[in-house]
């Protein structure tokens, strides 16, 4: 059987013209070099914003004996989604990425916490969610935003697939309850750069968007605003309409 597969691949790549095959492995080796840059930067640089991150997330929308699903868009190796479900435990949480390369790490590290029931990696873009309507509790993303190509379309789906009364948290950065010490030192590891972005004018061309879905319930966050020598980024919390 595992010949007869390896025969037909062989004759599909016989019938692909030569540069469509060399643009196709091209693209593949990007995503996998992509997903083991990004999680060696996770486990390593970003590793210690995860828990605070994950609590900030439990404490907020009350989820720490929630029953539900949780998406977590854009969450890379998951490492935002293993420490949320260390603490929200009776739910099951979703990791719904582009790159497809990057659901091996998250599965090492799912087996290494013992929640393989209670998580799973599907690959997905933002601005088609391959989720039915009113499917998710909440929805997450930290640092994926910026690489949205339509912001309001992928707005638009978030909102579809979150319940009604369905909450949502969406940025980059860290959280509130990030020490000030430890988010130096990770902003440290990484060169000491600040982030090529002004966060509230960033988290203004958000707020209009949800505006302009009707989206009244939200808040916009900019945690630490008044530090100058180390950036936490912005976020947008928000709930989904509820259906009268």
């Amino acid at each position: 059987m595992a010949f007869a597969k390896r025969y037909v691949l062989l004759l599909l790549l016989t019938f692909i013209p030569a540069n469509a095959q060399k643009s196709t492995v091209s693209l593949q080796n990007s995503d996998q070099i992509q997903a083991a840059q990004f999680n060696d930067t996770a486990k390593k640089k970003l590793a210690p914003n995860y828990p605070y991150l994950a609590q900030f997330i439990v404490d907020r929308f009350n989820l720490q004996s929630n029953t539900g699903i949780g998406l977590d868009i854009g969450g890379g190796p998951g490492d935002l989604t293993i420490e949320l479900c260390k603490r929200a435990t009776s739910m099951y949480w979703i990791v719904a990425d582009i790159n497809p390369y990057y659901a091996h790490y998250f599965y090492e590290r799912t087996i290494e916490y013992n929640l393989n029931d209670r998580a799973t990696f599907i690959k997905a873009d933002v601005h088609s969610l391959p989720f039915r309507d009113n499917y998710a509790d909440v929805v997450v993303s930290r640092g994926s935003v910026q690489f949205w190509q339509d912001k309001e379309k992928a707005f638009t789906e978030i909102l579809r697939v979150l319940k009604p009364g369905g909450a949502a948290m969406i940025g980059r950065g860290f959280s509130e309850n990030l020490p000030l010490e430890t988010a130096k030192a990770i902003r440290g590891h990484q060169g000491g750069k600040m982030p090529r972005y002004k966060p509230a004018e960033t988290a203004r061309e958000l707020e209009l968007i949800l505006q302009k879905l009707n989206v009244n319930d939200y808040e916009i966050q900019l945690p630490h605003a008044e530090q100058n020598e180390v950036s936490y980024g912005f976020w947008i919390l928000f709930k989904n309409p509820a259906v009268n």
